[in-house]
């Protein structure tokens, strides 16, 4: 949609920014040790957020941070890889005991090369989830893509804005330590995001 406001995130996370966050969400215990956190290499955009609310906050490993929506239903995250990646698990953090309407409800799964081809790869409807919700593409077979979209369609209590303290995306075969496959020339106008009103929205870690 063109009147969609997009926000773009570049790079991977820092280390040093995240060391003994406070509350830290508890670890992912992966049925394949193969899995690598993918998402640090992508390029990421929320269809709306609310100020200080962002993708920063989505992509800690606190659990007192979170994203926030700020607009119409479906919020949307898109995940952009440099290259064709596989994607074999998707791994969100909600809790209904803290977000109450905020919690999403129904969630969609799509994948492909462009925006403009994403096909749908799963569908789900949660009750009350508290934790981590763990979504395995193709049943453990994973997608091949380069755009991975998580929608939210519905929350719980008919709320409108969502909230999700964490995002991780795990695949094979691409390693989240490899910078050489930098974002920064795959999305362009990141640079430009540098004034106040942006910075809940972009960040580069570095």
């Amino acid at each position: 949609n063109d009147s969609t406001r997009l926000f773009r995130l570049e790079g991977k996370r820092s280390k040093q920014e995240h060391t003994n966050p406070p509350n830290q969400a508890p670890p992912i215990e992966l049925d394949d040790s193969s899995l690598q956190d993918i998402g640090c290499i992508g390029a990421w955009t929320l269809s709306s957020a609310k100020p200080l609310f962002g993708i920063c906050q989505l992509l800690t490993d606190s659990l007192d941070s979170y994203w926030q929506s700020d607009g119409p239903q479906p919020h949307v995250i898109q995940i952009c890889w440099p290259k064709k990646t596989r994607v074999n698990q998707v791994s969100l953090y909600i809790d209904f005991a803290l977000d109450e309407s905020y919690t999403p409800s129904k969630l969609t799964f799509k994948g492909g090369n462009t925006v403009f081809d994403l096909q749908d790869l799963d569908s789900v409807e949660l009750n009350e989830p508290s934790g981590w919700c763990h979504f395995k593409l193709n049943e453990d077979q994973g997608v091949m893509l380069f755009m991975l979209q998580i929608s939210i369609h519905g929350n719980h209590q008919n709320g409108r804005d969502s909230h999700l303290r964490q995002v991780r995306i795990f695949g094979k075969g691409a390693s989240s330590t490899n910078s050489e496959h930098s974002t920064k020339n795959f999305v362009p106008g990141l640079s430009d995001f540098k004034t106040l009103d942006h910075s809940s929205f972009y960040s580069r870690f570095k």
